[in-house]
């Protein structure tokens, strides 16, 4: 496993830590000499840095990594003592200062306590910043991943019904070159909003509304009253994945069979918490999956956006409920 390393503001913080640690080791061993303290506090200086290098760039990294925590807990132990007994010893021989100690315990425990008094604090801290700066790289990482995953799942949402729109457009210029046109403004207007918005988590409700109408406007023109749309209650100002209404009307007339005398009615039901799209079931007689790729694709997105997913009921009609968007968090 490689070393880690530390960046600029670690050393920043070891820096500005040894800025007034050592003018107070130095005064604090005054009453050693002037040579004594100077020596003690070089000793100081590279024992408490040995300490924390070992530490915070190799044990913790290594043992945490493979969640080793009783061995992490012990062999920092054995090391702080190691090092705090040498540490002690070099105070005696070069510094002039001597360690009161009763028994094989006694000496251990003076050892460990001189290793956690100089390493303890900015290893803590150390440990604390890199653990604060992890986390806000690993947030950044998922958030990254969450834009990523929901732009594959825009790109899903391929519009076939294109080939179709076209043949209804094909069949208005010969009979009625007027709606043809609005026929094509509206279709346009379809696909500008799935350019101008392919980058859009959110877009509010109105606005979902407005592309809803257009695509209804289409349904209208091919099917005439074989499937009949009705828009009731309001909302408040919330959001809604782009073209998640899209999805759900596509769904209707992609899995149902239609006529002029058995028509398929829809109701938008609007609410400050959700929309609902309720619809009569007659399904057509050839195989089609009922949950279909576009639902499967919807309840992803939601998955990423909120914590409320989508409600799907079959009884008597076929109902889908899309919780409403407050905010991203």
């Amino acid at each position: 496993m490689p070393l880690q390393t530390l960046n600029a503001s670690d050393k920043q913080l070891v820096l500005a830590f040894y800025y007034l640690a050592l003018p107070y080791t130095f005064y604090d061993t005054l009453f050693t000499g002037v040579v004594n303290s100077a020596i003690s506090t070089l000793i100081f200086f590279l024992f408490s840095l040995i300490g924390l290098l070992v530490l915070v760039l190799y044990l913790f990294p290594k043992y945490l990594a493979e969640q080793k925590l009783l061995s992490l807990m012990v062999i920092s132990l054995l090391f702080l003592t190691g090092l705090g007994l040498i540490e002690q010893h070099l105070y005696t021989l070069f510094a002039g200062m001597t360690y009161r100690q009763s028994g094989l315990l006694g000496t251990l425990a003076s050892g460990l306590g001189s290793s956690v008094e100089n390493v303890g604090l900015l290893s803590a801290l150390l440990l604390g910043k890199k653990h604060y700066e992890g986390q806000l790289h690993l947030q950044g990482k998922e958030k990254q991943m969450r834009e990523t995953e929901l732009r594959q799942l825009k790109a899903q949402i391929d519009p076939h019904f294109l080939f179709n729109n076209l043949n209804t457009v094909d069949a208005l210029i010969d009979s009625d070159p007027e709606k043809a046109k609005e026929y094509i403004h509206r279709l346009s207007s379809l696909y500008r909003f799935q350019i101008t918005n392919r980058d859009e988590e959110v877009i509010t409700v109105e606005e979902e509304l407005e592309v809803a109408k257009n695509y209804l406007f289409l349904l209208k023109c091919r099917y005439e009253e074989a499937f009949q749309f009705k828009i009731e209650g309001e909302t408040a100002q919330q959001f809604i994945p782009p073209g998640a209404l899209l999805v759900l009307l596509e769904n209707i007339v992609k899995h149902n069979y239609a006529s002029n005398s058995q028509p398929i009615s829809t109701v938008l039901l609007l609410s400050p918490e959700s929309v609902k799209v309720s619809n009569n079931v007659q399904k057509k007689t050839d195989s089609v999956d009922s949950i279909g790729t576009g639902l499967r694709n919807l309840r992803a997105r939601y998955a990423l956006l909120s914590d409320r997913p989508i409600v799907i009921e079959y009884a008597t009609d076929f109902s889908v409920s899309l919780p409403l968007i407050k905010n991203l968090s």
